[in-house]
């Protein structure tokens, strides 16, 4: 995946751009925007290998995705059977849509998490049994530098092995 394939807002493409520029061939992009389906999706693939994922990832007091988040939990609680990964894609995606539109998008995000926002974007972690490789330290300490970050990036998203990068929505583009 490449960084104008992403889909980011301008400041996020700014981030990972640097981080490109800096560190090159070692950077692997796994997302970045994704509309609703896609999210739903991806959200599915991750409830496979988790079925506490959403739980753990959207679900933070305080977070615009607090609310949706435990509606989304409750519905792959209350379905335990539900192991095919389109079924539970179909059926995460039309609890996304019952959502009025207001409460999922605000300004530049959908408040379901940053990826449909463009607000952010997931990296192959550079890892070796699960530790930071020399290279994995030099790239999350320049992401730890990274201005706009919200929340502190991750390293494990809902207990799954991936570096989520976030940032917060503004009004103009940056130089970073």
């Amino acid at each position: 995946m490449k960084i104008k394939e992403m889909g980011l807002a301008p400041h996020v493409q700014a981030n990972a751009e640097a981080l490109e520029q800096e560190f090159g061939g070692v950077i692997v992009w796994r997302s970045g925007y994704r509309d609703l389906y896609p999210q739903a999706k991806a959200m599915a693939a991750n409830v496979l290998q988790n079925r506490q994922w959403i739980r753990q990832t959207y679900t933070r007091m305080g977070r615009p995705s607090f609310a949706i988040g435990l509606r989304l939990q409750a519905w792959v609680d209350a379905h335990p059977e539900q192991t095919d990964e389109k079924t539970l894609a179909d059926a995460l995606h039309a609890e996304l849509l019952v959502i009025p539109h207001g409460r999922l998008i605000s300004k530049h995000s959908y408040r379901i998490g940053a990826a449909p926002a463009s607000l952010a974007f997931d990296l192959e972690p550079i890892e070796h049994d699960d530790k930071l490789t020399a290279m994995g330290q030099e790239v999350w300490q320049r992401i730890l530098t990274l201005p706009y970050l919200d929340p502190p990036p991750m390293r494990r998203e809902g207990g799954l092995r991936r570096w989520h990068v976030q940032f917060m929505p503004i009004e103009t583009s940056v130089t970073v």
